[in-house]
């Protein structure tokens, strides 16, 4: 009865260990994303290059 309680609390903690995992991993694609956006308000007089970099978001 313990180990199948134990087997229970272990899946339970890999399971969301993989949930928070994941959540940290979609925060830095979406931080990097941020980051690159507000590069292009920094550009300045650059339009055509700022625009070219903009095409791939």
């Amino acid at each position: 009865m313990n180990q199948q309680r134990e087997a229970a609390q272990a899946e339970i903690a890999t399971k969301a260990r993989a949930e928070r995992e994941a959540v940290v991993e979609r925060r830095k694609k979406i931080q990097g994303v941020s980051d690159r956006l507000n590069a292009l308000f920094g550009m300045g007089n650059e339009p055509q290059k700022r625009g070219k970099l903009l095409e791939g978001f």
